[in-house]
């Protein structure tokens, strides 16, 4: 995909594959335990991280007591949604650095999905996250039963998420 390979600033064990200063892949090495599933977790960008802290903790969801800086400058910090998967919240550094990616295949626009067993506890948390200015997600289309999707108001940029059934044994986690 034409991605420049860079350390991550966030993880030294980590690698990032940038396709420009704001969107990238993050590689990371998997915990012990780790189960079929190979999301580490989904980020959302945010203008303020601080901000965004404070009003998950205003609307009674469980945050850290700070964010944390990388070393790129990028500030963020890490809560859980309803069905437990990890979902940063990433300031992009002030003075981002240039990527240098000449021959980058990426689209002016991607989604990112991922499984979770009831749309009605995850809109919890993803009608708070559409809420706040911070984010500037705003669901768009709500597909089959099974498949919802967002999009930035003002970008390209999707999030989507599939509701599964299964058993653990299938990989899918318990609810």
């Amino acid at each position: 995909m034409g991605a420049a390979r860079e350390p991550d600033p966030e993880n030294p064990l980590g690698v990032r594959y940038a396709f420009n200063d704001r969107q990238f892949i993050e590689v990371l090495p998997l915990p012990p335990g780790a189960d079929i599933n190979r999301l580490d977790h989904t980020a959302y960008s945010t203008e303020n991280a601080e901000g965004m802290r404070k009003y998950l903790a205003a609307h009674a969801w469980k945050t850290p007591a700070k964010v944390e800086e990388g070393a790129d400058g990028s500030r963020w910090f890490t809560v859980l949604d309803p069905e437990s998967n990890k979902v940063e919240f990433v300031q992009p550094p002030s003075q981002p650095k240039a990527i240098d990616a000449p021959n980058v295949h990426w689209p002016p626009h991607y989604s990112f999905r991922f499984l979770v067993h009831s749309r009605a506890v995850e809109d919890t948390f993803t009608v708070i996250c559409s809420a706040s200015a911070l984010t500037g997600l705003a669901a768009w289309w709500r597909g089959k039963l099974d498949w919802v999707s967002q999009q930035t108001p003002n970008g390209h940029d999707w999030v989507e998420y599939m509701l599964v059934s299964g058993p653990p044994s299938q990989g899918i986690r318990p609810a």
